[in-house]
């Protein structure tokens, strides 16, 4: 590789870029070969840093707000969300050994496995 482009390549690689405008550059700079901008392209993909992006939010793109605005908003962050105990019983016994839920009794709703699935056809007097 030729000095010019060496130097060229360290510079770029040097400071952050933004990729739209690393390609204008390259391409842009006289005494470069069609083949060594192709790999000078590569390079700064490879080994440069991209520019960091800016956050879409005028507040917090501005230093002297950005830390006031995230701290109001993870302290609302939860606000009205309200965390539900787990139940004592818990999972581990759902069913009881007779093969009934255990889940009935817990409420004192008697036994809830004692229902039949399928009904009796009437009998007809």
């Amino acid at each position: 590789m030729r000095a010019k482009v060496h130097t060229f390549a360290t510079e770029l690689v040097a400071t952050p870029y933004d990729p739209r405008g690393v390609d204008r550059l390259v391409d842009d700079e006289p005494g470069i070969l069609d083949h060594e901008r192709d790999i000078l392209k590569q390079f700064v993909r490879a080994y440069g840093r991209k520019e960091k992006k800016s956050p879409r939010d005028p507040l917090l793109r501005d230093e002297g707000t950005r830390k006031v605005v995230m701290a109001q908003r993870k302290k609302l962050s939860f606000m009205g969300y309200t965390w539900r105990r787990r139940r004592p019983y818990g999972y581990g016994l759902a069913y009881t050994e007779r093969g009934g839920s255990a889940i009935g009794h817990a409420h004192g709703h008697g036994h809830i496995g004692s229902r039949r699935a399928v009904k009796k056809p009437r009998k007809r007097a």
